[in-house]
Parts: structure tokens; C-alpha cells; sequence
């Protein structure tokens, strides 16, 4: 059995897209948890009605607590060998579950990952029927570098994935974070022996222009940061030494750059914290920083205080493709 764990807030206008996709899905044996995250709209009424309907559905109602309390409070209900999320303004391809658990169980993997289509607010798209196409096979040592893209989202969304429930074990979302999925990825795929990637696009992302990370307050800025150097600590140790220290650099750059943007967005908070876990984390690794030329740029660029050397740090930076 297939545990979807659907974390629902406020979103009347598109929850029974994302029920109906899910409860019409081909692989059959579900067993779908709604979590009302204290919804001041419909989406209780209309949960409820849900489970009145298909005896799959258990909706659970709590107080307003944020996305990873109600993800937690489905993963603590849920019995299913595997466990899979859904956010609950998206809605995904009718083939989804099945090709993922093709994939994972066929090839004795821990997870399997499919691909995204994104849709803008209420753009729709129709299911294309066509066959299950594996993608790639990776090992641990692979699938923790994908903690050094220059985009981390197929490896960090939680919504494009089906686990093992043996995988995620323990690991639950960080509560008050509003960069969660990397917090999450970073506990979770680094236990992964086994990872299947797939070619099809089978999850429907709608892209909210107004959403929060849209907007860059310094939350985003602080949780960003704390969210790399959450990886840095956890994959420490499970890849070898070479990859280590690409990962160490990796992150060190990635603080810099968002260092570098809070500045240039005038979030002066955001700049303090991050400037407190780039050194940290720089001083944690001196001896092998010193090997690096581009991340000992870095940290000598960072201090320039006028214009002249401003624009300098920026030339650096670009250079050493920590900005653009």
C-alpha cells in the first residue's frame, strides 16, 4: 500500500483537482490522509465530504501549525510500505503511483523520483498517455551530489517522490522552517542506497505568483542558509573524501551568493546571519578552503566596504559562478 499524504490550507478553489487526481489514480492501493491545517475556507467541508465518498480517505483536523506539522501528523497516521506527499493546489498525472512504484519496486530501489510540468495559476493540462521510461539508476554517492546543482528542486521536492517507509524512518519535516523540503532531503536521501529516476513528467506543479518565495523576506534568506549548512552536517561522512570536499566548497559558495543577495535586497538581517554561517562554516574548513583559490577570493571580497571594491566582490563572485 501507497500512504499519499495530502497537507491542505486554504485552497477551496483547487482541492478537488488534486482529490480527483489522486483518487482516480490507476494504482489503486491507497490510502490517502488529508491533513486540515486549520483552513478558514472550505477545505474541511470539502475534505469531509471526500471521505464520505471513498473509504481510502482519512482526513485528520488540527490548529493552524504550518506545512510540516500536518506532513508529520500524516507520516505518524500512516501504514502504508510506501509514503509519497501531494501539496493540495497541485494535482498530478492518473499513471503517477503506478510508474513510481514500477520503478521503486521493480528495481529494488528506496525511492524513485519523477519529473515536473509547471502550470501557472490556472493553466490546465491534459494526461498524455505514454509508457514508463527509466531514466537513470544512482547510487548514495550520487544522489548526495545532487546536493551541489545549481538547482536543487528535483532532488529537495518531497512531491515528486515515493519512499520507503524505511527511508524516511525517523526524519520528519522541520517545524517553524519555511525551506523544509531541503531539511527534509537532506535527513532522507543521504540514507538512500538506491535511487530511480524516471523520464516522465507525472506531477502538476501550479506556480503561485504571489507565493513566498516569491517575495525573499529574510526567512527565506536565514532558513536557506541554515537549510545548506543542515546537508553540509548530515551528509558528512556518508560520501567519500573527494566528494566531501566538493560538497563543503559547494556550500560555502551557496552561503557567499545568498550573503550577496540579502545585500543587494537590503535585508539586513538576512546579510548578519548568513555572514555568522559563512564564517563558521569557513573556519570549519580553513585547510581545504586554502586549497581552493575561488572560495579564498570569496572571503577576502566579502569585507570590501566602497563602491569600487563592491563592484570588484561582484566580478569575483561571477566569476567563481557563485552569482550571475
Amino acid at each position: 500500500m501507497i500512504s499519499v499524504i495530502i497537507a491542505v490550507y486554504n485552497v477551496e478553489k483547487y482541492l478537488n483537482q488534486c482529490l480527483d487526481s489522486i483518487v482516480n489514480q490507476t494504482y489503486t492501493d491507497l490510502e490517502i490522509i488529508a491533513v486540515d491545517d486549520g483552513s478558514t475556507d472550505r477545505c474541511g467541508e470539502i475534505l469531509d465530504t471526500w471521505a464520505g465518498k471513498d473509504d481510502r480517505i482519512t482526513v485528520i483536523h488540527q490548529q493552524n501549525r504550518g506545512v510540516s506539522a500536518a506532513r508529520n501528523a500524516g507520516i505518524e497516521v500512516a501504514h502504508g510500505e510506501y509514503i509519497c506527499f501531494a501539496d493540495s493546489d497541485d494535482w498530478i498525472h492518473r499513471d503517477m503511483y503506478t510508474y513510481l512504484y514500477r520503478a521503486i519496486s521493480e528495481n529494488d530501489a528506496d525511492v524513485a523520483i519523477c519529473h515536473e510540468q509547471v502550470t501557472v495559476e490556472d493553466e490546465l493540462r491534459e494526461d498524455v498517455t505514454e509508457e514508463l521510461k527509466i531514466e537513470r539508476e544512482e547510487n548514495q554517492q550520487m544522489v548526495i551530489s545532487h546536493f551541489m546543482d545549481d538547482f536543487m528542486g528535483p532532488i529537495c521536492w518531497p512531491w515528486n517522490k515515493l519512499y520507503r517507509r524505511e527511508v524516511i524512518g525517523t526524519s520528519r519535516f522541520m517545524e517553524g522552517k519555511n525551506m523544509e523540503d531541503v531539511f527534509f532531503s537532506g535527513d532522507v536521501l543521504p540514507k538512500a542506497e538506491k535511487v530511480i529516476w524516471i523520464k516522465n513528467r507525472l506531477y502538476y506543479y501550479r506556480q503561485n505568483r504571489s507565493s513566498f518565495c516569491g517575495h525573499k523576506p529574510d526567512k527565506y534568506y536565514i532558513d536557506y542558509g541554515e537549510a545548506l549548512v543542515h546537508i553540509d552536517q548530515t551528509c558528512t561522512g556518508k560520501v567519500s573524501t573527494e566528494l566531501q570536499e566538493q560538497m563543503h566548497v559547494s556550500i560555502i559558495k551557496r552561503l557567499a551568493a545568498l550573503e550577496c543577495e540579502a545585500a543587494l535586497m537590503r535585508r539586513k538581517k538576512a546579510r548578519k546571519q548568513l555572514r555568522s554561517m559563512f564564517l563558521n562554516l569557513y573556519e570549519e574548513h580553513i585547510p581545504l578552503i586554502k586549497k581552493n583559490k575561488s572560495v579564498y577570493k570569496i572571503y577576502f571580497a566579502r569585507y570590501a566596504k566602497h563602491l569600487y571594491y563592491f563592484t570588484k566582490r561582484r566580478m569575483i563572485l561571477k566569476e567563481c559562478g557563485v552569482v550571475k
